[in-house]
């Protein structure tokens, strides 16, 4: 009983870790976005918090000073 629950653990463990690598779906830039990951949904794109002054460039504008 003990084996079989080593080895129904480390099937679970391949699952869980299998599951995480899948894509979810794709950013702004067609990059890669995983379950768990955290975005901002704008308009209609994925974008990541690291990534919010460059979309906003692209799509808006560069600031300019007044």
């Amino acid at each position: 009983m003990k084996n079989e629950l080593s080895s129904l653990d480390q099937y679970l463990t391949n699952q869980k870790t299998d599951c995480s690598t899948e894509i979810e779906a794709f950013d702004w830039q067609g990059e890669p976005l995983y379950s768990g990951e955290t975005v901002y949904s704008i308009d209609n794109e994925y974008v990541r918090e690291d990534d919010l002054k460059a979309f906003i460039e692209s799509s808006v504008g560069k600031p300019v000073e007044i």
